[in-house]
């Protein structure tokens, strides 16, 4: 049931919108199992995979490092085979979780994210911003170098909702 009301608001946002930019998180095991319609268009569905919408090169992986039986879990040896697929003229990366020691603290400030994505992306040279969640604790958005980290979670580790969806222009 929850599957269909993700697809129904995903088509909401492709009718509201001139491209709706995609991936799944641990929690969609549906999407792990690529169980789902089509969609119009004007959405892109990123799993390990680039788009360019509108002369901007999207890349987007669902995968992180593997805590409990959720989807998209992978060991670190093996993200770093995964994440090595990341295309070096990326200007949007999209991942579930954040790169280790990014925004990715949890409630008892430990750094959950993937030490893999955090050696791939110090070689994207193209790299504007990278869109993230999963760590709920460390919401927000940091600017290092030349690349803006938003973590975009809304809810807390509750799952209650927390914060304001965020809004990035590009």
């Amino acid at each position: 049931m929850e599957m269909l009301i993700v697809k129904d608001w995903i088509r909401r946002q492709a009718k509201k919108y001139a491209h709706v930019v995609f991936i799944a998180g641990n929690h969609d095991i549906n999407f792990h199992r690529n169980i789902y319609d089509n969609f119009p268009d004007n959405v892109h569905h990123l799993q390990d995979s680039m788009e360019t919408v509108e002369g901007i090169n999207f890349y987007g992986s669902p995968y992180t490092p593997r805590f409990g039986n959720w989807g998209f879990g992978e060991p670190e040896e093996q993200l770093i085979t995964r994440f090595s697929h990341i295309r070096k003229d990326t200007d949007v990366l999209i991942t579930h979780g954040p790169a280790y020691s990014i925004l990715d603290k949890n409630h008892h400030g430990e750094c959950c994210g993937s030490k893999a994505l955090y050696q791939r992306i110090k070689q994207l040279k193209h790299l504007k911003y990278h869109v993230f969640g999963h760590i709920h604790e460390s919401y927000g958005i940091e600017q290092i170098e030349n690349v803006k980290f938003c973590n975009v979670s809304i809810l807390d580790e509750h799952y209650k909702i927390k914060n304001k969806p965020t809004i990035i222009e590009i």
